[in-house]
């Protein structure tokens, strides 16, 4: 027994040592993953193609389309987003700090409960899936996967009874889709990218689908342009 011992001893050591090796290798690529997520979304609220841009935008909903235009405008580190409505109304809101919205005109402040109603224009959009506040939220979650036949990271985020599932496209670093959900009712949204196209000012979204509870929205930008 004591022959046994001597040569279980030195196995049992260097397969420990193997165990500890692995685990060390798996935590340093998880921080790498999580430092990635928390960079490109970063990048994804920081974005703007423009100074000053204009996207030409129909809505297709319930089977009648609607144009309208989504203005961004860059004011030193604040990004204001207005979408017009052939209504007159209109949704504002800042998206570096996307939390704070205006709907249906510009001396209108939402309160934080109204941005999973359905806007008045379009039933089956909320200001959370345009706004996309949950940018900000803890990560909950993390891990690699594949979405809509593309190398995507699936991001969980959360704040009170709100959460979010994130899939980012690997190599675009664009949004391909986002589920978001309430524990505490039946509340469910999401956007999913359809497509994205090449415009004059560099790759943009050109077409999406909304959903919210059970109406469906698609969203087709037919023209960007830069403005002075």
């Amino acid at each position: 027994m004591l022959k046994r011992t001597r040569i279980l001893y030195p196995t049992l050591l260097i397969f420990g040592s193997y165990i500890s090796a692995v685990e060390g290798v798996l935590k340093q690529e998880d921080t790498l993953l999580r430092n990635d997520i928390v960079a490109r979304l970063a990048t994804l609220r920081q974005f703007i193609p423009q100074k000053h841009y204009k996207w030409h935008i129909r809505w297709i909903c319930n089977g009648t389309q609607q144009w309208g235009t989504l203005e961004g405008l860059q004011q030193g580190k604040v990004h204001w987003i207005t979408i017009n409505f052939p209504s007159g109304r209109k949704l504002v809101f800042n998206k570096s700090n996307p939390c704070v919205a205006l709907y249906p005109n510009a001396f209108c402040l939402c309160k934080p409960e109204a941005f999973t109603l359905p806007l008045q224009d379009l039933p089956g959009v909320c200001i959370h899936m345009i706004a996309m506040p949950f940018l900000n939220w803890d990560i909950v979650s993390y891990s690699k996967t594949a979405k809509l036949g593309r190398r995507a990271i699936r991001v969980v985020l959360a704040k009170d009874h709100l959460h979010c599932e994130v899939f980012l496209d690997k190599n675009f670093n664009t949004i391909l889709q986002a589920k978001m959900w309430d524990t505490q009712s039946n509340f469910t949204a999401s956007f999913t990218l359809k497509r994205l196209k090449k415009f004059k000012s560099g790759w943009d979204l050109q077409s999406a689908e909304f959903t919210l509870n059970t109406h469906k929205t698609l969203l087709y930008v037919d023209d960007v342009e830069g403005l002075n």
